[in-house]
């Protein structure tokens, strides 16, 4: 099998991201007391929202040139954002059967997102509160993803080098 590789996502990509996203946050605590059957109609509005906004990057681990479906060469996907205050990152996935092979590792390394610096994260599961030891720096900050690029007063300045300051 070829070693996989990291890219930044393209349009064909995004369907991938949007159910997996989507599917694997639906049964977080963070994900609110959000009704089921009002589950899949809300974050299919809020993600490609998050998609959109200014300095979103959103980055995929794949088998270049495996195969031509698009959905079955995708193992999983980052999806980050730089110019604010510090580096948001809103979340990471993996399939399940690739997990503990390092794919979120290549992933934020791909997207230059360094765990060891000061970074808020926006969704928070089951699995990265158990990871929170692997990231010093992180600080869970739903209410980073709800603002415009102007940071609330609350949220600490950072020197990280693509932050507003260096961009």
């Amino acid at each position: 099998m070829k070693a996989l590789a990291y890219r930044e996502a393209i349009a064909e990509d995004v369907p991938f991201v949007l159910d997996h996203w989507i599917d694997s946050y639906k049964r977080s605590h963070a994900a609110g007391p959000i009704p089921m059957c009002m589950y899949q109609d809300i974050y299919r509005r809020i993600v490609p929202w998050i998609l959109q906004r200014t300095g979103v990057e959103l980055w995929v681990a794949h088998h270049p040139g495996l195969t031509p479906d698009t959905k079955s060469d995708l193992h999983g996907f980052a999806c980050v954002e730089y110019g604010g205050a510090r580096p948001l990152l809103h979340y990471v996935y993996t399939k399940k059967n690739r997990r503990r092979n390092g794919i979120a590792s290549g992933l934020l390394k791909a997207a230059g997102f360094n765990i060891d610096d000061d970074f808020a994260y926006t969704f928070k599961t089951g699995l990265s509160s158990g990871l929170r030891h692997k990231a010093p720096g992180g600080k869970f900050s739903p209410l980073s993803v709800r603002y415009t690029r102007e940071a609330p007063s609350h949220v600490r300045k950072n020197t990280h080098p693509r932050s507003a300051a260096q961009v």
